[in-house]
């Protein structure tokens, strides 16, 4: 916001330097940027930081407000031309009408006849362009002056060019469109409100007007609108339409609806001194639903808990009375305060209280240590589970990627996973509309972006949150995704997995071979534990890589974290030296292609008995020798007793009947 000193002290008498004014802005809220001197103009300028919440100081009266509260001295507003109610004259010329109030809350118009269009005068002309807006005419310099002047944005039209001198504020029809004073041709959608005549819109609302209705050096008449419109509804428009506007930002961040009228009427006064126009008696004002003044209630011994100081309650009252609040009751322990309509930012008792702080001063505040109980009992289990499985990670050389959890559905689309994410209803940008539902599509995009810069060995673990909707209500998981690329193949992300799970104390896990629209026919496997899946793995399909233009094999592995953490066990197990000796035996056979490693350890663990220590596979061979569809397969069987030392014969048993079912279940054939 661009302040011209000389302009801003206008509307209030400044008796301190332009430093210290500066410095009081800024320890009050309203940072001071920068002091510029245009040397062209002959005038400093202040270059002041507004925040989103502060729309009543987007003006040169609300920084002047703001000064009167600082240093106790009054504003002094500018002339305007008088009020006056409703007229029939006005009313026979021009004929108003807002379709939808919910985003128009109101509208109001004066005409103004035989003005002169020329260029403005140098006071007009360079104040102006001291706050970097380019003089036009007359007029619509006046609107502009009285934009940065009030806070209120102001639109004039030709009255000649209002088709039917009809003016109906609605939304866009279907197929509409509107070539603005930019000269581009915009098109409208249903959602957008606009300003229009008998036949087309000659106005967007709020944002900028139509090239049809513009002033010109013909223009004699003149429509003068002043209106308050909703606020995201203008807000949704200018992003849709890319076009934004001195007034758009001012609508977007909320103007006073009681301001209205007073900025029209000042308008209208400048345009008769500088224009040579002639007001016609009366003005259209459409103002369905009064804006009223906000009551709120505020507790003193609420301040205090607040801000931890005790101000005087006179102190108080004062603070509030130079903020331009009014003070509707006094009692011992409250004040109920109404809350002037330009300060759309104060809705609560906490809103009250912060502007007490801002204004008593917060470096009067003590500093005092914040007090509060802490906890003995350090950290609680799942936290526990995830440091260790991070430790573990980083052992095995896995580095760790933090995403966002907002993407788009096309990035889910890429991998072929659901895109049935978390919708945000008000997204930044369309590139973050859902919630995600896997980590897979982000751990690509990070692979990809290390392959960019010439990384060969990858190797990269996230550990984020996930998102699901189930019949309106909303889940959020844990999950683990691993990733990596270079010389390494299944065996390697396989390790991984195998390593997670033993440290982490679990046991009777599985890898079952599934299909998955992620990974390649041949290297998927669903993981599961204890019967129950809980993540998946493999190689991920070169239809997928092509999306993501990826030429190097990914290797990848997708786990529920949430739901395998209750199969953790953190607690060191101990086990005795066995007492007994041990005895092996290796078994080989060829078994048709599509039977899987875990139902044949299924098997031999389930037909060996108690006596079954350990069972390994130590080789598997495919080649001319083996029948094709088939493959040879070798395992290496390990046999002990914790109560006594097996004989050979009850170890033969054992081995032949393991032998037995894996003929008479899997159809294996014996090699010898």
């Amino acid at each position: 916001m661009k302040v011209p000193y000389n302009w801003l002290k206008e509307y209030i008498d400044i008796k301190l330097s332009l430093e210290e004014i500066a410095e009081k802005l800024t320890m009050s809220g309203l940072e001071v940027a920068d002091i510029q001197r245009l040397s062209n103009l002959d005038e400093p300028v202040l270059d002041i930081e507004v925040t989103a919440n502060r729309g009543d100081c987007l003006s040169i009266i609300g920084i002047a407000r703001e000064i009167e509260t600082l240093t106790n001295k009054h504003v002094k507003y500018p002339q305007a031309l008088k009020k006056c109610s409703a007229n029939k004259e006005i009313e026979k010329l021009i004929d108003i009408s807002i379709k939808d109030t919910s985003l128009c809350s109101r509208y109001a118009g004066r005409i103004i006849r035989n003005v002169k269009i020329e260029p403005s005068p140098s006071w007009l002309a360079n104040r102006l362009k001291a706050v970097n807006i380019r003089p036009i005419n007359n007029i619509v310099d006046i609107t502009n002056y009285v934009l940065m002047e009030t806070g209120q944005p102001l639109h004039a039209f030709d009255y000649n060019k209002i088709s039917g001198k009809q003016i109906t504020i609605r939304r866009a029809r279907q197929n509409e469109s509107i070539v603005a004073l930019d000269e581009s041709k915009r098109q409208l959608s249903r959602d957008m409100l606009v300003i229009a005549d008998k036949k087309v819109p000659i106005a967007i609302a709020g944002i900028m007007g139509g090239i049809g209705s513009e002033i010109d050096k013909q223009t004699t008449d003149i429509f003068l609108e002043s209106a308050c419109f909703h606020a995201g509804c203008i807000r949704k428009t200018s992003k849709t339409l890319e076009l934004s506007s001195e007034s758009s930002y001012r609508f977007e961040r909320g103007v006073d609806p009681n301001g209205v009228v007073s900025a029209l009427n000042r308008a209208a006064y400048l345009i008769e001194k500088t224009a040579h126009g002639k007001s016609v008696k009366g003005i259209v004002d459409i103002y369905p639903k009064k804006f009223n003044k906000q009551n709120i209630q505020l507790r003193i011994q609420q301040i205090k808990r607040i801000l931890g100081i005790d101000i005087p309650k006179n102190k108080l009252k004062h603070i509030m009375l130079n903020l331009g609040f009014e003070i509707k009751q006094d009692s011992l322990n409250n004040i109920k305060v109404l809350v002037p309509t330009y300060r759309q930012d104060i809705r609560r008792e906490i809103d009250l209280i912060e502007e007490i702080a801002r204004i008593y001063g917060y470096n009067n505040i003590d500093t005092t240590m914040p007090r509060g109980q802490t906890s003995s009992c350090g950290k609680g289990e799942f936290e526990k589970q995830t440091d260790a499985l991070k430790n573990i990670l980083s052992s095995c050389g896995m580095a760790e990627i933090y995403t966002s959890s907002f993407t788009n559905s096309e990035n889910l689309d890429k991998t072929g996973l659901s895109s049935d994410g978390v919708k945000i209803t008000n997204p930044l940008g369309d590139d973050q509309n859902i919630m995600r539902t896997s980590l897979i599509p982000e751990m690509l995009s990070v692979i990809k972006r290390n392959l960019n810069r010439s990384l060969s060995e990858i190797k990269l673990y996230e550990l984020g949150q996930v998102f699901f909707e189930n019949n309106s209500s909303y889940h959020e998981k844990t999950y683990l995704c691993c990733g990596i690329v270079g010389n390494v193949s299944f065996f390697d992300i396989k390790g991984i997995l195998e390593t997670i799970l033993y440290r982490l104390g679990i046991e009777d896990h599985c890898l079952y071979y599934k299909k998955h629209q992620v990974f390649t026919s041949d290297c998927s496997a669903s993981i599961d534990i204890q019967g129950r899946n809980i993540g998946i793995i493999g190689e991920i399909s070169s239809n997928v890589l092509e999306k993501y233009n990826i030429d190097e094999k990914v290797f990848l592995l997708e786990i529920g974290f949430s739901n395998l953490s209750k199969y953790i066990n953190l607690s060191p197990v101990f086990k005795a030296v066995p007492k007994y000796p041990a005895s092996e035996r290796d078994i080989a056979f060829t078994i048709k292609e599509n039977v899987s490693n875990a139902d044949i350890m299924n098997i031999m663990w389930k037909a060996g008995g108690e006596i079954v220590e350990d069972v390994k596979l130590f080789d598997i061979y495919r080649g001319k020798q083996i029948l094709s569809g088939h493959k040879s397969m070798a395992y290496s069987i390990c046999y002990r007793s914790n109560k006594k030392t097996l004989t050979d014969e009850e170890v033969n048993q054992a081995h032949s009947r393991i032998g037995r079912k894996l003929i008479s279940q899997l159809d294996i054939t014996l090699r010898k």
